[in-house]
């Protein structure tokens, strides 16, 4: 099988979610481009310590408040970005044809009629 077939029966699953697939890789660069940050901020910060007795608090510690905001922000969209891309996944594997469907994944996701719908046939 070509390499090129692949790809074109990959993004033809992948093309109904082109949405999550766009706010998956805005999430990732937020997330990035905010670790990649901080380390510049945590520097400033300790720019502030001028020598023993004479440090600048005040702009030390808007560096710290910034570095706690910004780690959260990232923290949140990586989590975000996991539920996304679960989500994805999940529709992208039972969208091919010849899969049935997972039981256990069924019954999670839908409860007990769900999870009798999809085992009686499997024999689970």
């Amino acid at each position: 099988m070509k390499k090129d077939s692949v790809m074109k029966k990959l993004f033809k699953y992948i093309g109904k979610y082109w949405i999550l697939l766009i706010l998956s890789i805005i999430l990732a660069g937020i997330s990035v481009v905010l670790q990649l940050y901080v380390p510049v901020l945590f520097g400033n910060a300790i720019d502030e310590i001028v020598a023993a007795h004479n440090v600048n608090f005040t702009q030390m510690w808007l560096y710290l408040k910034q570095i706690l905001l910004f780690v959260v922000i990232a923290a949140a969209a990586i989590w975000i970005m996991n539920l996304v891309n679960n989500r994805m996944t999940y529709h992208i594997v039972q969208d091919i044809p010849g899969n049935p469907p997972h039981p256990e994944a069924s019954a999670f996701l839908s409860g007990p009629a769900q999870h009798r719908r999809y085992c009686e046939p499997y024999h689970c």
